[in-house]
């Protein structure tokens, strides 16, 4: 309802693929926007008349009375759309689509949105394309220009400040200047820009306290909001249709996808772009996954607000990083107990002057009741018991994992050393960790039998079930909150995103595969030699 109504493109974009229009909503799109046609000219003495909607096209002024639940239209790079019945229907919740409800959305759908979703899956929702309006109605000569008020800002000249280096936005009737803030935002810089130049009110009070700005970023406040005190003179025409088409072939045709030049040696070097976008997607994803574990071990900043998106989303990607080097890590088990055993306390005892890894523990502990507690509060903030099963998916499968983790912790990782099982071996500090058992060079130590255990336990194959169901919910949960993740990080490039997007299944696959292999192998091989001294 945010963007009832409205042009939602650009805050659309940011969070949707390109084709999710036509993919799932064809049939709401009524058509593009288009400019109200030049109306007659009245006597002076009698009221201007409305401006007509023109035969070929829809005016943003026509898409911005469309704005609510029961008839919502959204503009999506130069369509029209009409997403009234795919409302209750959109994976990303009702609100998603409301917020740009009367608006252009082109921007933030095409940042998450492959570029034909809309007409692959929803052409029969597309109502027309986006025209300009015509020259408004003639006006008496000598009406003045609109005089911007003395005591406030108006919502126009908020609308002109837009950029990284010169933003303003209106909360709860107040005008601020966020620029110096924006490198500082916890959300991130992107959250800010989605709504500079406009009116956040409704979604900054979602998730803020209600004195945060008057307690915080006083100095940031510039003024009340005002209205204008006169209309502009209605004899300058606004109609940009020429300037802006009048050379469009000679501009668009040549950068579609199909030009000669998209695809040249030039442009993306010998190995053609296919694979140079893939490398390029591979760096982004791998370097996300390190500026973000960073964040996340030195900023204070992850999270200010207890629903604030940056205290899940920096703790899911910690996380997601220790499961990756503790799947690895796994893979000694096929090898035997001494393997098994010798890589565990080497984690343990990383290195030779410390216990490195109890610290690294109960980071990973607090970054796991950071990730459970934000994501419970913003599931009963944001979702309600009438939502879809897909849009609390997450929900429902990390409480699946979280009760799979407590159980699997308490059998390994709580039982003290004197109550397991002693493993005795001659450990090395490198690779494989162990050393034979007649060399004295190399210390003699123990350690519980993580190997035995394992194997003790994953005899029943009851307990191979309940482990089975968990990584099954654990790869469900990865693959998606990674998807989420990728799509909403605005350090990669959207012409990369997809590419990323692959990285990161691939992983959520590779892990749960090898996590899933596990009580498998335990189950149906038997054990090997202990390798004990």
């Amino acid at each position: 309802m945010t963007f009832a109504g409205k042009d939602a493109t650009k805050e659309f974009n940011m969070i949707h693929p390109a084709d999710v229009v036509e993919k799932y909503v064809p049939e709401s799109v009524l058509g593009p926007v288009v400019e109200a046609s030049a109306a007659p000219a009245a006597p002076v003495a009698a009221a201007a008349a409305a401006p007509a909607a023109p035969t070929n096209g829809y005016t943003l002024e026509e898409v911005a009375k469309h704005n609510t639940d029961t008839d919502c239209w959204v503009a999506l790079n130069g369509q029209v759309l009409d997403v009234t019945d795919f409302l209750p229907e959109h994976p990303g919740g009702k609100l998603a689509i409301m917020t740009f409800a009367g608006k252009d959305a082109s921007k933030e759908f095409n940042m998450i949105h492959p570029a034909d979703v809309v007409e692959k899956y929803v052409p029969e929702s597309i109502l027309g394309p986006v025209v300009e309006a015509s020259a408004a109605a003639a006006a008496p000569v000598a009406a003045p220009a609109a005089a911007a008020p003395a005591n406030g800002i108006t919502m126009e000249e908020v609308a002109k400040h837009t950029s990284e280096t010169d933003c303003w936005v209106v909360v709860n009737g107040q005008v601020l200047d966020v620029t110096d803030f924006l490198p500082e935002h916890p959300g991130g810089k992107l959250a800010i820009m989605t709504f500079a130049g406009k009116d956040a009110s409704k979604e900054f009070n979602m998730i803020h306290p209600a004195d945060v700005v008057e307690k915080y970023a006083s100095d940031a406040i510039l003024g009340p909001v005002v209205e204008a005190s006169a209309v502009a003179p209605a004899g300058a025409s606004n109609n940009l249709a020429q300037p802006l088409l009048s050379d469009y072939s000679a501009k668009a045709a040549p950068a579609q996808w199909w030009g000669e030049e998209r695809n040249t040696c030039d442009m993306h070097g010998p190995l053609g772009p296919s694979v140079w976008s893939y490398c390029a997607a591979l760096c982004y994803f791998v370097w996300m996954f390190v500026l973000e574990t960073l964040k996340t071990i030195f900023t204070v900043k992850n999270w200010k607000n207890i629903s604030d998106k940056s205290g899940l989303t920096r703790s899911a990607i910690f996380m997601m990083v220790f499961v990756t080097i503790h799947a690895l890590g796994n893979i000694h088990l096929f090898f035997g107990a001494i393997h098994f055993n010798a890589y565990a306390y080497f984690l343990n005892h990383p290195c030779p002057w410390s216990t490195l890894l109890l610290p690294v523990e109960i980071y990973l502990l607090a970054a796991g009741l950071l990730h459970v507690t934000v994501a419970t509060v913003r599931t009963f903030k944001f979702k309600s018991m009438n939502s879809s099963i897909d849009q609390l998916w997450l929900f429902l499968t990390g409480s699946v994992l979280f009760v799979f983790l407590v159980v699997h912790l308490m059998q390994f990782r709580f039982v003290s050393e004197a109550a397991a099982p002693q493993y005795y071996f001659r450990s090395k500090w490198m690779y494989p960790f162990y050393c034979s058992s007649d060399d004295t060079s190399c210390q003699l130590v123990h350690f519980k039998d993580l190997y035995k255990m394992e194997m003790k336990y994953f005899e029943s194959f009851g307990w191979v079930l309940f482990y089975e169901a968990g990584v099954i919910a654990f790869w469900s949960h990865m693959k998606e909150g990674i998807r989420k993740v990728i799509a909403a990080y605005a350090g990669i490039p959207r012409k990369y995103k997809s590419q990323a997007q692959f990285f990161g299944q691939l992983m959520a696959w590779v892990l749960g595969l090898l996590y899933f292999s596990y009580p498998l192998f335990s189950y149906f091989a038997p054990i090997k030699g202990l390798g004990q001294v």
